[in-house]
């Protein structure tokens, strides 16, 4: 089996030299995917990461929540391997944070807990292990969240019938992939 590292060099690469015209296309299909387990769920907060322009493009997602007055979270990377969570609101400014990924300038602290949580990945087993970026912070946030539905969303290069885990690695509850 192919280590974590290698895993993850594969799934950047193969993001990297992702025609955008067919992620566009693929991000439609699995926000249409998403949008329909949201709606089955009947929840009032979610979790959700702010996509960088190589991974799925959660925009759809967020703009859905907003419509359907769903309260929207997302991360903000903080030091010592932390993250804080935030409400994210329609227009509210975004800025780009130590590692580039836009995070709240400001707002409101997360005081409830979110009632489903999409998480971000480089790849995926059908059985919901996953390798994330390699910074173990969802690994973190998500190790007292075991009652809370986690989801993820993976183009089919990203699924993988084996993914090395590691005792600390949480698994997922759903991945959403194309047919």
């Amino acid at each position: 089996m192919k280590s974590k590292a290698e895993i993850r060099r594969q799934s950047l690469k193969n993001l990297s030299s992702l025609d955008p015209n067919l992620k566009r296309s693929w991000d439609r299909v699995l926000s249409d995917q998403l949008i329909e387990g949201i709606k089955h769920l009947g929840v009032q907060r979610i979790h959700c990461f702010v996509s960088t322009p190589s991974e799925f493009d959660t925009r759809e997602i967020i703009s859905y929540c907003w419509e359907a007055s769903i309260q929207v979270h997302i991360p903000k990377i903080e030091p010592h391997g932390q993250m804080s969570h935030w409400r994210y609101q329609k227009g509210q400014e975004l800025i780009a944070g130590p590692k580039g990924i836009l995070e709240p300038a400001n707002g409101l602290l997360m005081t409830e807990e979110p009632e489903l949580i999409i998480v971000p990945g480089l790849a995926f087993s059908r059985d919901g292990k996953r390798i994330g970026y390699g910074g173990g912070y969802y690994d973190r946030f998500l190790s007292n969240k075991k009652d809370i539905p986690k989801w993820c969303i993976a183009y089919s290069f990203m699924l993988r019938d084996e993914i090395p885990s590691e005792d600390f690695d949480i698994i997922v509850d759903k991945v959403f992939t194309l047919p």
